[in-house]
């Protein structure tokens, strides 16, 4: 049985027939009424698309690969982040959307990276988003070399791979000049991230600028890591200094945010009449934080979907931009 066949015995055209069995129908504006003729007429008769056969004689494959960390000591669970699960879920539902497939690729190592191409080179997909972890010399230099379509999510724009932010710079100047300026505060402490962090390194210089356009040196300027419990650890050191004199505290993300805030609660210290907090991402957890906490959105899923659109691009190879920047807006809450 051929497309052609099926298109005589149901009075169609090979088109149309080709369009339903590729998953198109809606695409291309196809009555319901006749996909679900062509759907149960082969499924009467037993005919399925031959894959492999399309593959090869397809320019696109309309499947994405998505790879994602898998982790290390301390994270053996990929997706079980919330931003992580939510950029994946904007790229799957944009993918859906447009008549394509998303694959999920774990990936665990630096040297997984020939097994990863693989899939590109065999036909399985036509390209890959890369989120949530920082991109090895090594692969970005193949994937330039070798020309692979790739889009990175929170990557650096200046390595020459197509990349997608939010505008991580911009959110952190406004809302540390919202605290200089409308909270009044100008002895600022700034908990960063980690230095491989493109994202953490844009929110640093954004806080940098802010305070030098009026004239402030920061209190401090230490790593958080990222991470709740080393921003709480190292608050609590600095509250402990008999000299230490702060009046805000900026914070590269929202989990140091939430540990400052557990140093600053047992020292007894009032937030925001004290000391003003604030944070980056507005992850879940803020609802049951008290009190709230003045951040700026991730957007993890219009990430997710705008590296989609722009690797579909790509991959149909469409002139596009190489950088997409999402705009995101302050949450300005209690704390700050």
């Amino acid at each position: 049985m051929t497309l052609q066949s099926i298109a005589d015995a149901l009075g169609l055209s090979k088109v149309t027939v080709s369009v339903v069995l590729n998953g198109r129908a809606a695409q291309y504006g196809i009555r319901p009424a006749t996909a679900a003729r062509i759907v149960d007429y082969c499924a009467q008769n037993k005919y399925a698309i031959n894959v492999n056969a399309r593959r090869i004689n397809s320019k696109l494959i309309r499947n994405l690969g998505m790879v994602v960390f898998e982790g290390g000591k301390e994270k053996f669970i990929p997706m079980a982040d919330y931003y992580e699960s939510m950029v994946v879920g904007g790229a799957a539902t944009t993918a859906k959307a447009n008549g394509f497939c998303l694959s999920l690729i774990i990936n665990h190592h630096e040297k997984e990276l020939d097994g990863i191409l693989e899939r590109f080179y065999a036909k399985e997909v036509d390209g890959f988003i890369l989120s949530g972890f920082p991109v090895a010399p090594s692969w970005r230099e193949r994937f330039l070399r070798e020309k692979i379509p790739v889009v990175v999510v929170a990557g650096d724009p200046t390595q020459g791979l197509p990349t997608v932010n939010i505008d991580n710079y911009e959110m952190s100047h406004a809302l540390t000049t919202h605290v200089i300026g409308h909270t009044e505060r100008h002895r600022i402490g700034f908990l960063a991230g980690v230095s491989h962090s493109y994202v953490g390194n844009e929110r640093h210089r954004g806080f940098t600028q802010a305070m030098a356009e009026h004239g402030l040196t920061p209190v401090f300027e230490v790593n958080g890591w990222f991470s709740e419990d080393k921003a709480y650890t190292q608050v609590k050191q600095f509250l402990a200094r008999p000299t230490f004199t702060c009046d805000a505290i900026v914070c590269a993300n929202d989990a140091m945010a939430i540990g400052a805030l557990r140093a600053l609660h047992e020292k007894g210290v009032k937030v925001p009449q004290k000391i003003a907090v604030t944070g980056a991402d507005d992850i879940p957890a803020l609802h049951y934080v008290s009190p709230a906490i003045s951040t700026y959105s991730l957007l993890p899923h219009e990430q997710g979907s705008q590296a989609f659109l722009l690797l579909r691009n790509i991959a149909e190879g469409k002139a596009c931009q190489q950088t997409v920047c999402v705009k995101s807006e302050l949450k300005l809450r209690q704390s700050a």
